[in-house]
């Protein structure tokens, strides 16, 4: 195997390209990554926090809903219900003309349907 300059050459081009891509590239992209990563944690932290102190803030107040529930429904006694007996509907007497009105009035629908039926 034969080395000769421009294999040198190469390889000297090679190291001075990735140290200057190193030095200039590589890491201010690599700190840029951890800056976010650090502020995701952060924000990650804090919508934890926050989130736990939701969760107790509900639950105090689902607590004080049972507790107020209770107490109403301890404190308060309805009156009791008593029935009365009222009829349904008034009775009215009806007339012998009454009923012999309503009787013709059917009989008339009942011959204007039949008529028209046929």
């Amino acid at each position: 195997m034969q080395i000769n300059a421009t294999f040198i050459v190469q390889i000297a081009n090679f190291a001075l390209c990735s140290v200057v891509l190193s030095k200039f590239l590589l890491k201010p992209f690599m700190q840029a990554i951890q800056q976010k990563q650090a502020a995701r944690q952060t924000l990650n932290t804090i919508l934890g926090y926050k989130g736990r102190q939701e969760q107790l803030l509900i639950q105090s107040k689902h607590d004080r809903l049972a507790s107020f529930k209770n107490h109403i429904k301890h404190a308060y006694q309805p009156p009791p219900i008593t029935a009365v007996e009222q009829p349904l509907f008034e009775e009215k007497p009806i007339s012998d003309t009454y009923v012999q009105e309503m009787i013709e009035k059917a009989t008339k629908v009942v011959i204007e349907k039949v008529s028209h039926a046929k």
